[in-house]
């Protein structure tokens, strides 16, 4: 792979011991024998004179904060092995073979997967050594060069989800240690090794600090390398960027579990962003970033990759500045991250956003049914969609939405209306009924004609109102005309209806032709002019009878012995032309108010069916329970 910046620490591939068979659950340790203290051991350690025959130095493949490693044949076993040996330059020797033998006794009774086990521990010609498994692998330092570089292999075979599954296993790895009371205080990108087929290994082990034992002499801090060398005599211990604001101030009495966990959230957050936390050329510039804090958004400073917010806010809270706001353990940390690789961290967070829409819901809920105010109807209905769109089966976002499909609102609203009156044909078949009627009143001029005008100033003002009437409904028909245009072709039928008064008197003809003027309006006009509408119609007969006992109007009836005589004014009452009047007046009384309610009949039993359908198939997106407390109501 491409990209890589630095040599790996000797480590390597190793075979998986399969000889134990079956894990026997009943054998695993206890809880008080994980917590057993390491014991750092008293005895002296001398070159019994076997070293140089059993190791042969094979290459110089790394080197750790404290000595120089090398691949190593062991005669003894036949097998490969990494060899650590204390560097010359480590000041006083004894205090550096406290600090390398601490080193070796530390990593090698830390007997967990991703620590790398100590197979011997001596001294030889070199000095002291010792030797652990050799592993192979890339550092995580390795890995993020390479994507830093975008390196095309490191991309396929490093993806997040791989490095956070990693992550994890350090996080258990740091977890198990602190278990057995061991700091590791230098844990960073260079001391994480990665295997080719899922191995991970925690490195490096020279600076951590046991509890109840005494710090190791002259401690060191880890220098990166765009300064001079690469240690440095200090009075704090680990690597500037990594280490914790106690860490960095010295404040050795003050280090616990925490103190990890700030390193390993700034391990993460590299791996999001792929640059360090604390950025600086310097180690006083690091140190200066790591006591004032920095900025712990990855999804800003990610370079453009992707991030979750989850696993920001992660980032955010292991490197708090206050130990007391990080996560209280690092298998805390691994679980998080666990819970975000299995999805239940981002179900959490969707759950509890959606319950928040849901209570939003329901509160506009009962303001909208309660005030019929629509504001609050669409605020329902989107904070009930937001919340189903979080958690599809939110019971409360359910019962929101289903109270409000099923109860609409008693006033239409304007937008509502809008759609309602863009239904052109609903309202193009309203208006034939209107039309057809006036139509109808086409047949009465022949029939007038034959009677004998009397009075041709009538006759010309009555033809004119039908023509005007019918050529009005027509118009509104064709046009699709609001409801002001539907008012004025009743009120030209009105007018119709008045003069026809001049034919036969106010109580023959007029309440036939009122009534089936009326009911076409109140059949297909609009509502709120339903009651002038009523009023004006029953003027028609009202207005003509009073003008005649007022004087104002002759009379059009006279009484006698021999019975009632009708006395015409527009017309004169021929006996075949009037009873053929008479005979279509009458069926125009049954049949077109019969037509106008069998049409409005079918038109409500179709909207009916319409709106069932239409509520049913909103009740197939709800679940059963609530489906069925939805009919209920």
């Amino acid at each position: 792979m491409s990209g890589t910046r630095r040599n790996t620490t000797g480590q390597g591939d190793t075979i998986r011991d399969r000889t134990r068979g079956t894990v026997n659950v009943a054998a695993r340790l206890s809880d008080a024998e994980i917590a057993r203290p390491v014991n750092l051991g008293d005895g002296p350690i001398d070159d019994d004179g076997t070293v140089a025959s059993r190791y042969e130095a094979l290459a110089r493949i790394g080197e750790g904060g404290m000595g120089e490693i090398r691949l190593c044949l062991d005669r003894r076993i036949g097998r490969e092995v990494a060899m650590k040996v204390i560097q010359r330059d480590q000041g006083s020797m004894s205090d550096a073979k406290v600090r390398f033998f601490r080193e070796a006794r530390v990593q090698g009774q830390l007997e967990h997967p991703a620590v790398v086990p100590v197979h011997d521990l001596g001294v030889g010609p070199d000095g002291p050594f010792f030797t652990m498994k050799r592993i192979r692998g890339l550092t995580l330092e390795d890995v993020i060069f390479a994507l830093q570089d975008g390196d095309p292999d490191a991309m396929r075979a490093y993806p997040l989800r791989r490095l956070l599954t990693a992550m994890s296993t350090v996080c258990l790895a740091v977890a198990f240690a602190h278990s057995r009371g061991v700091l590791h205080r230098d844990l960073k990108p260079a001391n994480v090794m990665l295997g080719a087929f899922g191995e991970v290994h925690v490195l490096d082990w020279g600076v951590a600090k046991l509890a109840g034992a005494a710090d190791v002499p002259r401690p060191i801090v880890d220098v990166p390398k765009g300064d001079s060398g690469k240690t440095a005599v200090g009075e704090v211990m680990g690597t500037p960027g990594y280490m914790a604001p106690e860490q960095a101030l010295g404040a050795v009495d003050e280090l616990d579990a925490r103190s990890d966990v700030y390193a390993l959230g700034a391990i993460l957050f590299e791996l999001l962003t792929l640059e360090p936390l604390h950025l600086g050329d310097k180690v006083p510039e690091i140190l200066t970033s790591t006591l004032r804090g920095a900025d712990v958004r990855a999804r800003i400073r990610a370079l453009g990759r992707p991030i979750a917010v989850e696993l920001e806010d992660l980032c955010v809270k292991a490197t708090a500045q206050s130990a007391a706001d990080r996560h209280a353990s690092a298998r805390e940390l691994a679980e998080a991250i666990d819970r975000f690789l299995d999805g239940t961290l981002d179900s959490e967070r969707r759950n509890a956003m959606a319950e928040e829409h849901a209570q939003a819901a329901l509160v506009a809920t009962e303001g909208a049914l309660a005030r019929g105010d629509q504001a609050e109807r669409r605020t329902a209905m989107r904070e009930a969609g937001a919340a189903l769109a979080l958690n599809p089966a939110h019971p409360a976002a359910l019962q929101a939405l289903a109270r409000l499909l099923l109860s609409p609102p008693d006033v239409m609203p304007a937008e509502a209306r809008v759609e309602y009156e863009a239904q052109a044909r609903i309202e193009r078949s309203a208006a034939r009924g209107p039309l057809f009627s006036y139509l109808g009143w086409f047949a009465f001029l022949p029939i007038l004609l034959l009677l004998g005008v009397r009075d041709t100033t009538l006759f010309a003002m009555a033809v004119g109102a039908i023509v005007l009437a019918g050529a009005a409904a027509f118009a509104t028909y064709k046009l699709d005309a609001g409801p002001r245009a539907k008012l004025g072709v009743y009120l030209l039928g009105s007018v119709v209806v008045l003069i026809s008064a001049s034919v036969m008197g106010p109580f023959i003809l007029v309440p036939n032709l009122a009534l089936t003027n009326v009911l076409a309006f109140v059949l297909y006009g609009e509502r709120q002019h339903r009651t002038a509408a009523i009023v004006l119609a029953s003027l028609a007969v009202v207005v003509p009878f009073a003008a005649q006992l007022l004087g104002v109007l002759p009379s059009s009836y006279s009484f006698s012995d021999a019975g009632m005589t009708i006395i015409p004014h527009l017309a004169a009452l021929p006996e075949k032309a009037t009873l053929a009047l008479l005979f279509f007046a009458s069926v125009a009384l049954v049949l077109p108010p019969s037509v106008f309610a069998g049409r409005v009949r079918d038109e409500v039993a179709e909207a009916q069916r319409r709106s069932f359908l239409h509520a049913w198939n909103l009740r197939q997106l709800l679940p059963e329970g609530a489906r069925d407390a939805a009919v209920s109501k």
